[in-house]
């Protein structure tokens, strides 16, 4: 045997955690060789075999908000799509494996470097924010630069990672509870919208036992930074069926999301809708589906900058809809949502109001005339502090002083809890109904204090007072669009193909499409969709685009 063929035994033994009987039993016969002829050589290769197999590790953060980290499914969560197609194989072993709580990941036979698979661990944990419980990897080496092995960390014993796994199942189910089969995926994004920034603080402050970045910070516990918010949006969305995208500003040091909704990408970014500090019962929609140029250009938010996504957002559809002024828990019923317009100014200023943001259509159907006084009562805010919630089928909102029920079924409101007493111009500055029926209020004496939550007395039935501030039920004859573009079939401000395209699913009974569609889909406006409004759209684009 050649020298350099013991050499090359000697370092590939050196390296191999497994496998080694037969490879050091040739050592004992010519190990002693190699020492004495190349003593020189042997303590280089000592050196080189030793850091191979303790490479210096390559940590990724779960903490890291931007550059390194989180963990859902690649046919509905995008990160670095192009990666992942050319090495899903390599990403599923990796996910599997921790899913598992595997302690080595035996990864050599894909002849990757460092860098490679280090971004197939940032792929890994953008597209399965459920591996919340790993914190850092390290790698081992092979002959040359290629890993051999991938050495998860996990945060918590595995007694542990169990049991809060079984913590995140459960309170996953109670908000896909929420989902129903019949709903829009513009209404299952809208609810789970409401439910992160409801359920959730926002806290850049880790502490000894969580990071604020992960699935099970925001939706178990209630603490979360900007990647908390984004992994949750995204995890949630995979559970419903609805496309995601994770975007990142390194600029801005934030992640947010896209979201597919009617065959087109919009922008949600949950952080940006929390107030802060934290309202309770409050959620600001300004965020919720924004096209690429309101994102970046509109004077009514925080624009965002320095980012790059695999899916542009050309749609505009909600760039300036009504329920951006909303900021309310968006409570839905029989297709409609409802919620509170607090606003000082709008034909629905200071009401109840039910609403189809996929329609246009928007009603009042109660009436806030309260007034929150301060300063010894000698003022009072501009505003309205009315919060709305659901339980069991009917709306909940909160007055100045208790907490009404608005009843969808014959539109009628009246008074379910006690009255808090208001003589030191102390009032209810949001409210919520928990799982079990109860009413939790904020009582305190200006929306800037501290939050002060107490449970309100239900009354029973025979006290439940009604009040004459509902506008009776809602007019269901004015659920259709006020106006819509004709052709515009996606519904983005614009006539392309694909409208031409749409039509005709829609004439051949492909496409389940909804009232406003249907609409917009009869091109010719004689009463019929067929194939003439599919041949006079796509006339009226080739002579115009």
């Amino acid at each position: 045997m050649s020298l350099f063929a013991l050499l090359y035994i000697y370092i590939y033994a050196k390296m191999q955690i497994v496998n080694k009987t037969f490879l050091v039993t040739m050592f004992k016969i010519k190990e002693a060789v190699i020492m004495k002829k190349h003593s020189r050589l042997y303590k280089m290769l000592s050196v080189f075999s030793a850091l191979a197999i303790t490479a210096p590790m390559f940590v990724i953060s779960a903490s890291a908000s931007v550059n390194d980290s989180s963990v859902g499914n690649p046919n509905y969560i995008s990160y670095n799509q192009g990666f992942y197609n050319s090495n899903s194989e390599l990403c599923n072993t990796l996910i599997d494996s921790m899913e598992n709580l595997n302690s080595e990941i035996d990864v050599e036979k894909y002849q990757l470097s460092i860098n490679d698979i280090k971004k197939a661990m940032r792929t890994v944990s953008e597209i399965s924010p459920d591996l919340f419980y790993v914190s850092k990897t390290t790698y081992g080496l092979a002959i040359g630069s290629c890993v051999a092995r991938v050495i998860p960390t996990y945060i918590y014993s595995n007694e542990q990672i169990v049991q809060m796994r079984s913590e995140l199942e459960s309170k996953t189910n109670e908000i896909l509870a929420k989902i129903q089969p019949n709903m829009t995926d513009f209404q299952k994004a809208a609810i789970i919208h409401d439910e992160i920034v409801l359920n959730c603080e926002y806290s850049n402050s880790p502490d000894a036992q969580y990071t604020r970045t992960s699935v099970y910070d925001c939706i178990v516990n209630g603490y979360a930074n900007c990647q908390g918010y984004t992994s949750s949006m995204s995890y949630l969305l995979e559970k419903v069926g609805i496309n995601s995208e994770i975007v990142e500003s390194s600029q801005m040091n934030h992640i947010w999301n896209l979201a597919e909704i009617g065959g087109n990408y919009y922008h949600i970014d949950a952080t940006f809708d929390d107030p802060t500090p934290d309202r309770y019962g409050f959620v600001s929609h300004k965020y919720f589906l924004l096209s690429d140029s309101a994102i970046k250009t509109s004077s009514d938010i925080s624009v965002h900058y320095g980012f790059k996504t695999n899916n542009s957002c050309t749609g505009t559809a909600y760039d300036n809809s009504y329920y951006k002024n909303l900021n309310t828990k968006f409570c839905y019923s029989n297709n409609l949502f409802y919620a509170a317009d607090n606003s000082n100014s709008g034909k629905n200023s200071k009401k109840l109001v039910a609403f189809n943001p996929e329609t246009g259509y928007a009603e009042p159907v109660a009436d806030i005339s309260d007034k929150w006084y301060t300063n010894g009562g000698l003022s009072y805010w501009h505003d309205s502090f009315v919060s709305t919630d659901e339980y069991n089928g009917n709306i909940y909102f909160n007055l100045n002083n208790f907490v009404c029920k608005y009843n969808t079924a014959n539109g009628t409101v009246t008074q379910v809890t006690n009255k808090i007493n208001t003589s030191n111009y102390v009032y209810i500055y949001g409210m919520k109904v928990d799982n079990d029926g109860n009413f939790l209020a904020d009582v305190k004496k200006s929306p800037l204090d501290d939050a002060n939550i107490i449970k309100l007395n239900v009354l029973p039935e025979n006290e439940q007072e009604k009040l004459d501030i509902g506008f009776g039920k809602v007019n269901t004859d004015l659920l259709i669009p006020p106006k819509f573009l004709l052709g515009d079939i996606n519904e983005d401000g614009n006539l392309s193909i694909l409208d031409v395209t749409l039509l005709q699913m829609i004439c051949t009974n492909s496409l389940d499409a909804k009232e406003s569609q249907k609409l917009a889909a009869d091109y010719n406006a004689d009463g019929q969709i067929d194939v003439n409004d599919a041949t006079a759209l796509q006339i009226y684009i080739s002579k115009n685009s």
